[in-house]
């Protein structure tokens, strides 16, 4: 998904970082990266919750694309899926309330993420390149 937004950036503006990533986005990216003695670059330390912050803020780049897979109904509608994403995320690999054991995750919740993953499979920021 992050890879999808940054190619996408990168094709619109020629300083995507900057025109294209929410402030807030950016100086928490920048924060980590010093924190990590700026090892890795800033968009490395992109969330799944920041790559939705970045379609919506440029939504008239990824509302076509996502339409493309069936994500339809306006900004909202269309992206309310990545905080359902975060959450089993966020369940699966930080289990702070209970062991982490496979029934935890549903057959219902697998098929989400296999639908999802399909239709991730299917954006494209350029009709070429297939992500």
């Amino acid at each position: 998904m992050a890879d999808f937004a940054v190619s996408t950036l990168k094709q619109a503006h020629a300083d995507w970082w900057t025109d294209g990533v929410p402030v807030a986005v950016r100086k928490t990216c920048a924060e980590r990266a010093e924190d990590e003695g700026n090892r890795m670059p800033k968009v490395a330390y992109l969330d799944l919750l920041h790559v939705k912050m970045i379609y919506e803020a440029n939504w008239g780049l990824f509302e076509g694309p996502f339409a493309e897979v069936g994500w339809t109904g306006g900004k909202k509608r269309s992206l309310e899926w990545l905080l359902d994403l975060n959450e089993i995320r966020k369940n699966v690999m930080h289990p702070t309330r209970r062991h982490f054991h496979p029934g935890l995750v549903t057959e219902a919740t697998i098929g989400k993420l296999r639908e999802w993953l399909t239709r991730v499979r299917g954006l494209r920021s350029d009709p070429g390149v297939v992500h």
